[in-house]
C-alpha cells in the first residue's frame, strides 16, 4: 500500500470534517477524492476493515453517528409510478411485476416508506384498488403449498423458481425461498420424494453429487463430483468458527485435504461484478454483505491463503483443473 497516498487519504477526511461538521459518506469519497488520494476500495482490502472502522481507527473521537441523505422515494413518486404501471397493464399491477418492471423502487421499498402497510394487499385496499390474483391476498404458508403441489401434478415433476415465477396462481419463487428457504424442503412438507422426481435440471437449486451429499446449486454439484472423480478427500458444511475463533454459523462448502493439508473452500455463487443485480434484490445484496464479511474475517484470522473462493465468473471463465491448481502447487 503506498503510504503517502494513505496519509493524503487521511488528511483529505479530516479536513473534509473540519470544514462540514461530518465524515464523507462513501460515495462522496469515492466520486471526490483527490487523484493523490488512495481508492477506498484498496484502503478497505489492504487494511481488512470496513469504511467505519478506519475511520474509528484515526478519529476515535469524533462522532460518526452523522444523517444521511435519504435514498427512499417519496410516498408521491411511489403512488405516481404505480399508477402509471395501473395503466400500463389496466388493472393492478402484481407483485412480482412490480419487481421486474422498469420502476426506480422495489417492492420492499414500498413497505419502507408506507411504515403502516405490511404487503401489497394493504397498499391495495389504501388506494381502493381491485385485487387480482394471489399475489395481491395475504396467503399463508398452507395455500402456498396446496398451490405448489397443484402446480407440481400440472407440471408432472417438481416445480423450478422460474415456474413459480411464471405461473399465475401460486406465488413467485422468491417467496417460496422466504418461506421455506428452498424447494427441498417444501416437498418434505407434502411428502414428495424429492430424489424420484429430480430431474437432474436443479430443482430448487437442491440436487445431490455422486455420494449423496445434497448441494444447493448446479454448480456446487459439478464441483462435489470433480472431487470426488479425482479422489480428493472432503467434508461438507464445516464451520468457520472452528478456524477463524468468531462465535458465527457460517460454513464452508467443502474442507478438502491434499497432501496432508487442509483446504477451505467456498462457492459463492450470487456474488457478481455486475452493481445492477443488486439495486433491486434485497437477497442478492445481503448475499454479497456476508460474503465480504467472510473474507474479511478469514484475512483477520489469517487464514485466507488455506482457501479457494470460486465465483461465477471463475466457473464461466475457467476449469475445474485451473480453479483448484492451487492445491497441487
Amino acid at each position: 500500500m503506498n503510504l503517502n497516498k494513505y496519509n493524503n487519504s487521511i488528511n483529505y477526511i479530516e479536513n473534509f470534517y473540519n470544514e462540514n461538521g461530518r465524515f464523507p459518506y462513501v460515495s462522496e469519497f469515492d466520486k471526490n477524492r483527490p487523484k493523490n488520494c488512495l481508492n477506498r476500495r484498496s484502503m478497505e482490502r489492504n487494511l481488512g476493515m470496513s469504511w467505519n472502522e478506519i475511520l474509528r481507527k484515526h478519529f476515535p473521537n469524533k462522532n460518526l453517528n452523522q444523517l444521511r441523505p435519504s435514498t427512499l422515494p417519496s410516498k408521491d413518486n411511489i403512488i405516481k409510478e404505480l399508477i402509471n404501471l395501473k395503466n400500463k397493464l389496466d388493472r393492478t399491477p402484481m407483485v412480482k411485476e412490480i419487481n421486474k418492471d422498469n420502476l426506480t423502487f422495489s417492492e420492499p421499498v414500498i413497505y419502507k416508506v408506507f411504515s403502516d402497510i405490511n404487503c401489497f394487499s394493504d397498499f391495495c385496499k389504501m388506494m381502493d384498488w381491485e385485487m387480482i390474483g394471489n399475489e395481491n391476498f395475504v396467503e399463508s404458508k398452507s395455500d402456498m403449498l396446496k398451490n405448489f403441489y397443484k402446480l407440481y401434478l400440472e407440471l408432472g415433476r417438481i416445480p423450478y423458481y422460474k415456474d413459480l415465477d411464471e405461473c399465475k396462481y401460486t406465488k413467485s419463487g422468491q417467496s417460496y425461498f422466504k418461506y421455506f428457504d428452498n424447494i427441498l424442503n417444501v416437498c418434505n412438507i407434502l411428502d414428495i420424494d424429492y430424489k424420484d422426481n429430480y430431474t437432474n435440471k436443479g430443482a430448487g437449486f437442491i440436487s445431490f453429487d455422486k455420494n449423496d451429499n445434497m448441494c444447493k446449486s448446479e454448480v456446487e454439484l459439478k464441483i462435489s463430483n470433480y472431487l470426488i472423480d479425482n479422489d480428493i478427500e472432503f467434508e461438507k458444511e464445516t464451520l468457520y468458527k472452528n478456524i477463524i475463533k468468531k462465535d458465527v454459523e457460517w460454513r464452508f462448502d467443502w474442507e478438502i485435504l491434499i497432501n496432508n493439508k487442509k483446504y477451505y473452500v467456498e462457492y459463492f455463487g450470487m456474488f457478481y461484478n455486475d452493481a445492477n443485480r443488486y439495486k433491486k434484490h434485497n437477497i442478492l445484496r445481503r448475499y454479497r454483505r456476508k460474503t465480504i464479511k467472510k473474507i474479511k474475517a478469514l484475512y483477520k484470522a489469517n487464514k485466507i491463503n488455506d482457501c479457494i473462493f470460486i465465483f461465477p465468473k471463475d466457473i464461466k471463465n475457467k476449469s475445474l483443473d485451473e480453479i483448484f491448481s492451487k492445491i497441487y502447487e
